[in-house]
């Protein structure tokens, strides 16, 4: 599939992105909404950036898991595929993520 491939394409550049520049910062896109105030955008974003947090806080290989599962809508053979892992191992990891963010948004209590 051409998309599983560009994945591993792009997998593999941040992978090397990551080695060579230990010092990166993510910066974040804004999020507008016409329809709310800005004390609405205000507590949005702090939530956002808190779940942000939280996601960074995984280790890259429950991370890459779940953000291709949950954001880009992959399927286990998919991901599986893109990172050269067995089906077994990401169901594995996207289980022990889940635990994971679960976890730590109890803690900070943002659920």
């Amino acid at each position: 599939k051409f998309s599983s491939w560009l994945i591993k394409i792009a997998t593999n550049q941040y992978r090397d992105n990551l080695r060579k520049n230990k010092n990166t910062e993510i910066i974040d896109e804004s999020m507008e909404c016409k329809d709310t105030g800005p004390e609405e955008m205000a507590l949005g974003n702090i939530g956002y950036k808190e779940i942000i947090d939280v996601l960074q806080g995984l280790n890259y290989e429950k991370r890459i898991v779940f953000i291709l599962k949950h954001y880009h809508g992959y399927k286990y053979e998919e991901i599986a595929e893109i990172l050269g892992i067995p089906i077994g191992t990401v169901r594995s990891r996207l289980h022990n993520s889940i635990k994971t963010i679960i976890i730590e948004m109890e803690r900070r209590k943002i659920i």
